[in-house]
């Protein structure tokens, strides 16, 4: 199985020969609402993202900076918005954003430290919408990006565990070496399981829900 960051490479390989070899744009579907329309390499690098029933967005970066049009469902020819940043805006843009990466680095750094203590930096209290880890004194919010990013970082999907009365977020391989052979007899003594002990251990890890889908399936997350 090719890892995320496998996978990645592949799509941007794939879509920088599709612009290479296009005459006319071409449409990438994201979702059954969004798509984004890339243009062919000889054109320029603007893009269009499309939202069903809402109109597009337009971003087009030029030696002259950013430039942003919004076009309205119903009147997709005048921009009922634009919004134009010079590039000495965007160089300190581009500085802000390195200094979010490198934070975010060192996030994923304590995070992936606390798991392979074997600890569990993830997590939700029962009853509670939102996980949360604990870095630098502070309880910090863990966001759909932020889990993005994280899996990313693993190259690795991020399942839902319980333990006792919490929720806890972590990546299968930490499962595996969490979930011992006790668990397995138990599982073999009520007669939930046939399967010998890997097996079961993989049937069980794939059964718990992906941390993705969860933030994805509620919108106050």
């Amino acid at each position: 199985m090719k890892s995320i960051k496998q996978l990645i490479e592949d799509a941007n390989a794939s879509i920088q020969a599709l612009r290479d070899r296009a005459v006319e744009p071409f449409s990438l579907t994201v979702s059954d609402r969004i798509d984004i329309e890339v243009r062919p390499a000889h054109e320029g690098d603007r893009i269009t993202v499309g939202c069903r029933d809402w109109g597009d967005t337009t971003i087009n970066y030029t030696v002259e900076g950013l430039k942003i049009d919004v076009y309205g469902q119903n009147d997709p020819l005048y921009s009922m918005h634009s919004v134009i940043v010079q590039p000495d805006g965007l160089a300190h843009v581009q500085a802000s954003s390195e200094r979010d990466h490198d934070e975010s680095n060192a996030l994923f750094e304590h995070i992936n430290a606390a798991l392979l203590r074997g600890d569990s930096p993830i997590t939700r209290m029962a009853g509670t919408k939102q996980f949360t880890v604990d870095y630098q004194g502070a309880e910090v919010l863990v966001t759909h990006f932020m889990l993005v990013q994280f899996e990313s970082y693993l190259e690795e999907q991020l399942l839902v565990h319980v333990e006792g009365p919490n929720e806890v977020i972590l990546p299968g391989s930490s499962l595996r070496a969490r979930i011992g052979q006790d668990a397995w007899m138990a599982a073999v003594a009520a007669q939930e399981t046939k399967e010998g002990f890997a097996n079961w251990r993989e049937v069980f890890i794939s059964s718990l829900r992906h941390a993705r889908h969860v933030y994805e399936n509620d919108q106050l997350m």
